[in-house]
């Protein structure tokens, strides 16, 4: 649901020419660092967007792995 839901969202930004990329993360362990990787030099920011708690989830992966290898912006939603 929540890729359909980022999905959506990238449409609405586009109109506004906007780009977004939109990842599908369907595992945290292990972690596809070379897909984040990319997306935080190709973006400069992520934005994840998890249905659990974010504390321990998807979003605090992403900010630990990318603050030792391209620190960028990082928002984390959850429950």
């Amino acid at each position: 649901m929540m890729v359909q839901m980022a999905l959506a969202a990238a449409e609405m930004l586009a109109a506004d020419g906007i780009h977004a990329r939109v990842l599908d993360m369907h595992t945290i362990k292990p972690l596809d660092q070379q897909a984040v990787l990319e997306a935080a030099q190709e973006t400069g920011c992520i934005v994840t967007a998890e249905e659990a708690n974010v504390l321990g989830g998807l979003g605090a992966a992403v900010c630990e792995y990318v603050s030792e290898v391209c620190p960028v912006p990082v928002i984390r939603n959850g429950v």
